[in-house]
Parts: structure tokens; sequence; C-alpha cells
């Protein structure tokens, strides 16, 4: 599996860079279609687990602006489901549960689309309800709780993504500008 193999050369704390992780436009919240990715604070030292954990990392702190997004119209996050290839890594739900600060939870059945799918289809054919659907194929495989240590690391850390986002908007879209 290329997510273990990979996992394995990534530190276990935090990285010392920032990735702006826009190497195809995003979704929400702030829908960056013009964006190019940045790497911060390589020098010749810097692994490629630093990168590939720093990659990991700040494509997390970027859906950290949505799960507070969705906190400040009143809608309390307290877990989170993984689903799609992403979910097979155990270092990446991690980090994610440390960044974010709270649990994510894998299911047996990672890929979601096409549960889904299986799913409404029984439910459509009469072979099952919703409810019966749920309780036969939506099964928990693991849940990755937050460690409430690195998550403060990560909070100081996602101010300062912040600021090299907003420090860039501006570059990025002089860049779409410039001839080729």
């Amino acid at each position: 599996d290329i997510y273990e193999l990979l996992s394995r050369e990534m530190p276990e704390e935090a990285t010392s860079l920032l990735t702006l992780p826009y190497f195809e436009p995003t979704g929400s919240p702030h829908f960056v279609s013009d964006a190019s990715g940045i790497i911060v604070g390589l020098k010749p030292s810097t692994t490629r687990g630093e990168i590939l954990k720093s990659i990991m990392e700040s494509a997390t702190y970027y859906f950290a602006d949505s799960i507070e997004s969705l906190d400040r119209v009143g809608i309390s996050v307290k877990e989170i489901v993984a689903t799609g290839g992403g979910a097979k890594s155990d270092r990446w739900l991690q980090i994610k549960a440390d960044i974010l600060g709270i649990p994510f939870t894998r299911l047996k059945i990672t890929e979601g689309s096409v549960l889904g799918a299986a799913m409404l289809a029984g439910i459509s054919t009469g072979r099952f309800s919703a409810k019966k659907a749920v309780d036969i194929f939506v099964k928990k495989d693991r849940s990755f709780l937050p460690d409430s240590r690195r998550h403060e690391s990560y909070r100081e850390r996602i101010e300062v993504y912040r600021k090299l986002y907003k420090a860039n908007r501006e570059i990025f879209s002089e860049l779409k500008g410039l001839k080729r």
C-alpha cells in the first residue's frame, strides 16, 4: 500500500513546513481556481517524508476553515466519517484528528459512493429498508482520536497557514495574468 510505505518516512510531530496545496482548483470554503502550490520552509535537509506530511497537514488546515464555517452557523461537528482513498491512510486520519481536534472514524467499506449506490439499489428494489441497509453495510472499522498536545501545536500552525494564504492570494492572480 503506497500510503503505508510513504507514511513510514513521515516524522511523528508536526512539520516546520507549510504548503499551499493548490495543485488543482479547490472546493469550499474558498474555491481557489487560480492558485499554485507553494512549499515554505524547505532546506537541504528536508526529507520527502516531511514534504508529504506537510501536504497532508496543509490540506487539513484548508479543511479547518470549512469546519469553522459550519460552527459559525450553529452546526457543531463532533465526529467525521472518512471515506475515499485518503481514508485508507491511518497516518493521515490521525493527522486530521489532531489538527481539527475531532475524532475521525473509518468505515470498513471506505468507498462511500459505490456503497451508497448499492444501498439505494437494494432499497429501491425492496430488498431491504434504509435502516436495514445501514445496519448491514455501514460498519465502523477504526476511530482516530485527537491528541490534545498535538492539537494545540497545530492550532498555532493553522494561523500561520492562513497568513501565508492571504499573503499569496494577490500573487496567484498576478501569475495567472503573466504571459508564458
